[in-house]
């Protein structure tokens, strides 16, 4: 395995030239894509059995500690703000579907009957999740690219000094 010392990045750097053009528009499409995700909200659809074992089943049965009181209060008001006609048809920010989602993987519950509402309220909400998490990855990859045009060295030799050093520690 071969380890990357700092005076080795060095070399690559001077090796590879540093393109203003290109670092600026990397910065204003980072700029763009982080402002876009910052204001960005995630879809939710809860049909109206889903709405009910949400307020009826689960947040009842709830189980938190300390602060996670807050989060249980804030998601529990915004979602039930968000209920027409028993359906929660919404955007949420991010924090609101990941808090839910946090509720949801650490929820013990009973019974089959719940079990399949469960896990079709899990299935809506990871819907969002999936959909947060391709937003952030594609920040980190236009974040990297940013990185790598700023010092002149490879993507993938960043790459792999960060997995080396992660081996290491």
């Amino acid at each position: 395995m071969e380890v990357i010392k700092s005076d080795t990045l060095t070399e690559m750097q001077e090796t590879n030239a540093i393109d203003q053009v290109k670092i600026a528009k990397l910065k204003e499409s980072f700029d763009n894509l982080q402002d876009s995700i910052s204001s960005k909200g995630y879809e939710l659809y809860l049909e109206k059995d889903l709405t009910d074992g949400l307020f009826n089943e689960l947040y009842p049965a709830i189980k938190w500690k300390g602060y996670e009181s807050y989060a249980v209060s804030e998601t529990y008001t915004q979602l039930s703000n968000s209920v027409k006609d028993g359906e929660i048809r919404a955007s949420f920010k991010p924090e609101i579907i990941e808090a839910v989602f946090h509720f949801l993987k650490t929820h013990e519950g009973n019974g089959v009957e719940f079990a399949i509402t469960f896990k079709r309220i899990c299935d809506q909400f990871a819907l969002g999740i999936n959909e947060i998490n391709k937003d952030r990855q594609e920040l980190r990859d236009i974040s990297l690219e940013l990185h790598s045009a700023e010092t002149g060295v490879p993507v993938e030799q960043i790459v792999k000094a960060y997995n080396e050093s992660q081996m290491e520690g």
